[in-house]
């Protein structure tokens, strides 16, 4: 999980979920602006979910690396996936009729999925951020897509766990578009607007598709 340090001194730290990078090839907006990134921040923690060993990229050295272990321990996290479920499900339930979608059980499944996988990483993203003083420590984040790694950021900040300042993400088609999932259906759509200081779409197409009337902020 990187290198364990302690910080007496006030800092800004910026926290990136990413799937790939800088394991592979991909999310090229990070390969293009981690040099940037890292002259505007003290520190940044990068949690990718990439199961490969090997960097692809070189990195300042203010920059570190995590890796986020997909092996679900649902003891180990039980009272915050209790805790999570209490406060989303009949939420979930509510959203989904809006939108006259029926809450069938393939939709449970991928919910419950989704619920105890965002948990599981936040327990991780939390666990190392434990080595910064929070009182001397501004946290931000950003999350290059909008699926269980960000929903963990927002868990962290729901319940004061870690404070962040700003929370934010990128949206794309696949973490955006129902109809290319099965079954047709992405979870806690509702708890991101909550929760999410800034979400950047790609396209006007892609607000329309989330909320057409949620107010579109700038990104870090």
């Amino acid at each position: 999980m990187g290198n364990v340090f302690y910080i007496n001194y006030e800092k800004k730290v910026l926290v990136i979920t990413t799937d790939l990078f800088p394991y592979g090839h991909s999310e090229l907006l990070y390969s293009e602006n981690i040099g940037y990134l890292s002259q505007q921040f003290d520190v940044i923690e990068i949690f990718s979910r990439a199961n490969d060993n090997e960097l692809k990229y070189n990195l300042p050295d203010n920059v570190f690396v995590n890796q986020l272990d997909s092996t679900i321990y649902i003891l180990e996290n039980l009272s915050n996936i209790i805790r999570f479920l209490f406060i989303s499900f009949f939420k979930e339930l509510k959203y989904l009729r809006s939108r006259d979608v029926m809450f069938s059980y393939p939709c449970l499944k991928v919910y419950l999925n989704t619920v105890i996988q965002s948990v599981h990483y936040s327990n991780q993203i939390e666990k190392r951020l434990r080595c910064y003083n929070s009182i001397c420590t501004d946290f931000y984040s950003q999350s290059y897509w909008c699926n269980e790694s960000f929903l963990a950021i927002l868990f962290l900040k729901k319940y004061n766990l870690v404070s962040f300042q700003i929370t934010s993400s990128y949206l794309h088609g696949y973490d955006l578009v129902w109809e290319r999932h099965y079954p047709v259906y992405l979870p806690l759509r509702w708890f991101i607007v909550d929760n999410a200081n800034k979400l950047f779409f790609v396209s006007e197409f892609g607000k329309n598709i989330f909320n057409p009337n949620l107010i579109i902020l700038q990104p870090l």
